[in-house]
């Protein structure tokens, strides 16, 4: 009942069909001649409950058919989306890449089974391949999902053994690029000053507790296959490939050190993979979430780090409506954190209760 009033909350919110994929300025060009039916649900239709994400329904993916594919066409491309969505973007449920011009259809479920034959799947929302179901949040009324198969005269390449299809807006250009370059640097900046104590326990710490340098220096690839230099905490021991050659990580991985095992908990990184967040951006999160406890923590600045935790728990919830989490369990539990740092720096703080007096006087 109170999920569907939260759905019924966020009706006015919907994605819209600006960044969906037809929309792309480098689809313009792409003749509309491909006729796509389901076997499983009329154009226009409800689709039926197996066709819904799990918690919902079976994951099952519909049966689909096509025709009207150019001749000249090498390679063929399926997306499902959702505009409807209360996020900024719509929901990108399949990308299935590399589907050969002489195919015609998929049978039910052939797409939710695994990969099959010359079919490749491409990276959608919240970092998930293969397909997943509709799964909108309740009470948010009905969500209209587009099917398309697009036909393209090249074929697509795999970066790094995955295929990605790029569905962002074209890169800014001139004056609003200048401007986007000084923001970064000066919220760089802002954000190395206040995260320089963090960073420099962090360095003592594995100074203290390996040999070797402090940071992890490595070359990686950046926009137009333009190569960098990335610096990061050093979590394994000095050398630590120098037998086993360049390999993920694993859970219990021996090469680690003591403060690696602290920055890479198995957990947390689990965890917020399966929330939509990819692990690369996890230590970041925690940073800003220590700085903040830690500002909340000096008295002076309590109040400013209060706001930057409320902040912080927003985006939280945000995360649980989007991915469908229980209400009371795991939704609504930011709100409760957030109700015990505001009261305790109530309490605490004669600032705020002169702002907000609970007593009326005479």
């Amino acid at each position: 009942m109170t999920s569907r009033l939260l759905g019924r909350l966020l009706r006015g919110f919907r994605a819209g069909t600006r960044h969906l994929a037809r929309n792309h300025p480098s689809l313009w060009a792409i003749p509309d001649s491909i006729r796509l039916q389901s076997a499983s649900f009329a154009s226009g239709g409800a689709m039926p409950t197996r066709c819904a994400g799990l918690g919902v329904g079976e994951n099952t993916s519909p049966a689909l058919q096509w025709s009207g594919v150019p001749a000249e066409t090498e390679e063929l491309i399926l997306i499902m989306e959702d505009p409807d969505a209360p996020l900024r973007r719509p929901v990108v449920h399949l990308i299935a890449l590399g589907i050969a011009p002489s195919r015609t259809s998929f049978s039910e479920g052939a797409l939710s089974q695994g990969v099959p034959g010359d079919v490749r799947f491409g990276v959608g929302s919240f970092n998930r391949q293969g397909y997943h179901g509709p799964r909108p949040v309740p009470g948010h009324g009905p969500h209209k999902y587009l099917l398309q198969v697009i036909a393209l005269r090249a074929r697509l390449e795999d970066l790094d053994g995955i295929p990605v299809i790029n569905i962002n807006d074209v890169p800014l250009q001139g004056f609003n690029s200048i401007v986007k370059r000084a923001l970064d640097i000066a919220i760089s900046g802002a954000a190395l000053v206040v995260l320089a104590l963090p960073f420099w326990a962090i360095a003592a710490l594995v100074k203290l507790t390996s040999r070797g340098n402090v940071f992890y220096r490595q070359e990686r690839m950046g926009l137009d296959g333009k190569p960098f230099m990335i610096y990061k905490f050093r979590s394994m021991y000095e050398d630590a490939e120098a037998q086993t050659g360049p390999i993920f990580a694993s859970e219990q991985d021996p090469r680690r050190t003591p403060v690696g095992k602290l920055l890479r908990l198995a957990p947390v990184i689990e965890g917020s993979t399966q929330l939509g967040y990819p692990a690369s951006v996890v230590f970041g999160l925690g940073v800003i979430l220590l700085v903040s406890v830690i500002t909340y923590a000096i008295p002076v600045t309590s109040v400013l780090g209060a706001i930057l935790l409320t902040g912080y728990l927003g985006g939280a919830i945000a995360t649980h409506v989007r991915v469908g989490n229980p209400l009371f369990s795991h939704t609504l539990f930011p709100i409760y954190v957030a109700a015990l740092i505001w009261g305790g720096l109530y309490l605490r703080d004669p600032r705020l209760r002169a702002i907000i007096p609970l007593r009326v006087r005479d």
